[in-house]
């Protein structure tokens, strides 16, 4: 109980966190990699420790480096490399080495990974893991499918929209019927002309 208080004093030293990082009460070394002086050597320290928790907590850091995040892709725990592969501090390095582990739960959260590209997704969608693919596929079709149709030529579709309409044969027939009622119209007025002159020669 006491050392476990003593590492949440403000007052401890980087060689309190060292030591309490060894210590084989859980709770202490907790408090050790939870420590506000804790620097990137007790972060290594715990990443080559013996106890994988605290492990994972150093890998969560915010003061974990690129080479933490190299360290914790290759320990032994799926969950202390599943961690280093979500760390922004990755490279696509890291990625296309994370797209190879064994484990799937690894595999996939590297393909969210700001530093996957292009490539590594494809090669996240032929993962024989579905968890895995239909991951990838789906944020190929969010990322990439969308771009690569707008540099795609129109379609014949997309044409048709832009260029003028043929009538048809019913928009045809209606002219038709309409110039033949016209040509009716003017026969009448002719009709009864001619008519009237009749009656005035009468």
């Amino acid at each position: 109980m006491i050392r476990r208080v003593a590492l949440l004093s403000p007052e401890a030293t980087k060689d309190h966190i060292t030591e309490g990082l060894k210590d084989l009460d859980f709770q202490v070394r907790v408090n050790a990699i939870h420590h506000p002086n804790v620097d990137v050597d007790h972060l290594t320290q715990a990443l080559n420790g013996p106890y994988d928790n605290i492990a994972e907590i150093a890998m969560r850091h915010p003061k974990a480096t690129v080479d933490h995040v190299t360290l914790g892709l290759n320990h032994e725990h799926e969950f202390v490399r599943e961690a280093a592969i979500g760390r922004v501090a990755g490279t696509n390095a890291h990625v296309k080495k994370a797209l190879l582990d064994k484990s799937k739960h690894v595999r996939y959260t590297a393909l969210s990974h700001h530093a996957a590209n292009e490539d590594d997704i494809k090669q996240g969608m032929q993962d024989e893991d579905p968890y895995v693919s239909n991951e990838a596929k789906r944020i190929y079709s969010l990322r990439y499918a969308g771009s690569k149709n707008k540099n795609e030529p129109p379609t014949n579709q997309s044409v048709s929209q832009n260029t003028p309409k043929t009538p048809t044969k019913k928009f045809l027939g209606i002219f038709e019927s309409i110039d033949n009622n016209q040509n009716k119209m003017k026969s009448f007025k002719t009709f009864r002309k001619t008519l009237g002159s009749l009656r005035d020669e009468s």
